[in-house]
């Protein structure tokens, strides 16, 4: 998510950035969204994943351990949901509903 979200340009030029600008006063519209950038990019490059397909590759495998783990159950530890169910609806959302081009 963060490489789709902070690396690819056109993702972060045509969503990313407006949407965390558009809710910030000047000058923080112009620095803020500017220097979340730099720092997830240092983040993916100390991890290097600053390739798509390795990005891409280890959100898959996170995505695929979750499915696993849950397995056909409604949640991941018993039969009311947890802080972990809450943590990772909040991330699946992010992944499913952000309109990236």
């Amino acid at each position: 998510l963060l490489y789709a979200w902070w690396e690819d340009a056109s993702n972060y030029s045509s969503v990313i950035r407006p949407a965390f600008a558009s809710r910030l006063p000047l000058p923080l519209c112009l620095y803020l969204p500017w220097s979340m950038r730099r720092r997830h990019h240092s983040h993916l490059a100390r991890r290097r994943l600053l390739v798509p397909e390795a990005a891409y590759l280890l959100g898959e495998e996170a995505l695929l351990a979750l499915s696993e783990r849950l397995g056909d159950r409604s949640y991941f530890f018993g039969d009311t949901p947890t802080s972990l169910d809450a943590s990772a609806f909040a991330y699946l959302v992010a992944v499913l509903r952000c309109p990236l081009p």
